[in-house]
């Protein structure tokens, strides 16, 4: 009887080790996802993109030659 008793307390133990991984797991995917909601990281990246292209597009135009600032 003390193989079905060991065999039974180990399963039990790899259980509970599934179990608190899986726990483990979960929890730190929902931090993984509430973190960005509260920081918002994609709005400070539009906010810094849109002085860079204020400048990128004169400095393109006049370094290209283009319309409206054709010199020629």
């Amino acid at each position: 009887m003390g193989g079905q008793r060991d065999h039974l307390k180990w399963t039990r133990g790899r259980l509970q080790l599934t179990l608190a991984a899986a726990l483990f797991g979960g929890i730190a995917a929902l931090l993984t996802e509430v973190r960005p909601l509260r920081d918002k990281p994609e709005e400070r990246w539009y906010n810094g993109r849109a002085p860079t292209g204020s400048v990128k597009t004169p400095t393109w135009r006049r370094t290209a030659g283009a319309e409206p600032l054709n010199p020629g």
